[in-house]
């Protein structure tokens, strides 16, 4: 009965906002799974991302967007626009983008990865299909099928969702769900493009939030054949030239100011004095990680097309962000096939320092090479002055606030019967405006020993909890001069807004 009254709630609603002439904004949100800061062409990358530079060059580049440098972490403030310590990834107690969207009106569709324990059919969307875990093999999250190797994968059982079943995905019963020809980033837009299609059949009048979250390029690093092949030779280089390249193209096309963004020393290895079967390891290595970054692009691409033949490409919100840079973990063990279902490599600390040029360290790290991505905000009605890049310090926890507004919907005082659910972040309406920037508070991010707090140009930040270093960002982007010892007053003064903060969720 409940759901019954709630149904004509909502379509009295759709009704009214159509009869005002009122119309909200679709919203497709997407999510990429380790992809350091310069990898996309928009943001310096040679990668080959038409669509996704596109809609950079017709919408905003954040130059200073952050996440909690871990997936599952980056999840939860994307989600919940809640604090990752308090919140996390197993305890989904706080409403979702689903919950909140939806009871504005919105029909709530979610495609991917989720990297939880829970069902997101179970946390206020109307669908969801896809990886609920962490990471799976890309080709086949299954059994090994005939005629094929073992599927590479980490050996721990994975789960899969579509709507209502969940299922291990070792289970022989649902093997039909990964047939030859499966591929995670294909399987992953097709079903967000049948959700589509059954919004554009429904004609309900309501708006859709669309989540779209790949697994790719997380390792396992797997791509096809056809998509690896494009980037012969482009990687034939090495670490150091590449590197310097992204650099030189992110000052080209005004990404950054090398006065303030001076490039972080290299960590990579010298690749002169890689032999040369362990340079075409590498190669193939990073023409594989290239590849899956190529085919989200291309599937962005559906997207976009279908947006357009439904007649609400100008009035849907696109944005685009990465859950954390690329990752360190790697091996120079020799392995044959790179690419191929039942290889295992992942980019490694090398590669990883050219993905997250300019900037140092890796996933997992609250420095800037794990903490800081990209984030793209595309909407030809909604922004005003189209094609340009911001400053404006923001975090993945600001998306649900600034969704909450975009969409006129509300955070809820209770929630499953509890009242005193707190709501993160700050909305960045006016950077799709072009406002003058609202002040905004402190970001701080807690993840076991990894820590940061960002507040007017400072970054006071710690990867072990006990050593913590200083940075003027508002100077100095790149995290290269510790101030620590310079400007002890402000040190102190953001240990302490830090550690209030901790203790405040700790309530």
């Amino acid at each position: 009965m409940y759901k019954i009254l709630f149904s004509i709630l909502i379509a009295f609603v759709a009704w009214l906002n159509i009869a005002a002439g009122q119309a909200k904004p679709n919203i497709v949100l997407i999510m990429v799974d380790d992809l350091g800061f310069s990898d996309i062409g928009a943001y310096g990358g040679e990668v080959n991302t038409p669509n996704l530079d596109k809609l950079a060059e017709q919408g905003i580049r954040f130059r200073r967007f952050y996440n909690d440098a871990k997936c599952g972490a980056s999840r939860v403030s994307l989600l919940m626009g809640a604090s990752n310590y308090k919140a996390s990834q197993n305890n989904y107690s706080n409403p979702t983008l689903g919950h909140v969207l939806g009871a504005a009106g919105y029909h709530t569709y979610a495609s991917g990865k989720h990297h939880s324990t829970i069902s997101l059919f179970d946390r206020g969307f109307d669908h969801y299909y896809g990886l609920r875990d962490g990471m799976s093999n890309h080709f086949n999250p299954g059994l090994q099928r005939e005629g094929e190797p073992e599927p590479a994968s980490k050996g721990r059982d994975r789960f899969w969702c579509d709507d209502d079943l969940t299922f291990n995905t070792r289970d022989p019963n649902y093997q039909h769900y990964f047939p030859k020809g499966f591929y995670t980033t294909d399987a992953f837009t097709s079903k967000a493009l049948e959700y589509l299609d059954e919004w554009e059949k429904e004609k309900s009048g309501r708006p859709f939030f669309l989540y779209l979250p790949y697994s790719a390029p997380h390792d396992p690093l797997l791509a096809w054949p056809e998509d690896i092949a494009k980037y012969d030779g482009v990687y034939d280089a090495g670490y150091g030239a590449i590197r310097k390249a992204r650099y030189e193209k992110q000052q080209e096309i005004g990404l950054l100011d090398p006065k303030t963004s001076p490039l972080s020393p290299a960590t990579h290895d010298d690749w002169d004095q890689l032999s040369e079967s362990e340079k075409a390891q590498q190669i193939a290595v990073m023409q594989t990680y290239a590849a899956m970054i190529d085919r989200v692009d291309q599937k962005v691409g559906e997207v976009i097309e279908k947006l357009k033949s439904a007649g609400v490409y100008e009035n849907t919100l696109i944005m685009f962000c990465s859950d954390n840079g690329c990752e360190k973990v790697g091996s120079r063990q020799m392995v044959d096939n790179i690419g191929g279902v039942g290889t295992y490599v992942s980019p490694g600390s090398d590669w990883a320092n050219v993905s997250n040029t300019p900037y140092r360290l890796f996933k997992l790290s609250a420095y800037n090479g794990g903490s800081r991505t990209p984030m793209i905000v595309h909407w030809p009605k909604g922004i005003k002055n189209p094609g340009r890049f911001t400053d404006k310090f923001s975090h993945l926890s600001d998306v649900m606030p600034t969704l909450i507004e975009l969409a006129g919907a509300s955070y809820p005082e209770t929630f499953e019967g509890k009242s005193e659910r707190k709501l993160y972040g700050d909305s960045f309406v006016d950077v799709l405006q072009d406002q003058a920037l609202m002040k905004r508070d402190p970001i701080f991010m807690q993840r076991g020993s990894h820590r940061y707090i960002i507040d007017e140009g400072y970054k006071l930040v710690t990867d072990d909890a006990k050593h913590w270093s200083l940075y003027k960002l508002s100077e100095e982007e790149t995290e290269i001069t510790d101030l620590s010892a310079v400007e002890p007053e402000k040190y102190q003064v953001l240990l302490s807004k830090y550690i209030a903060w901790e203790q405040s969720l700790r309530n």
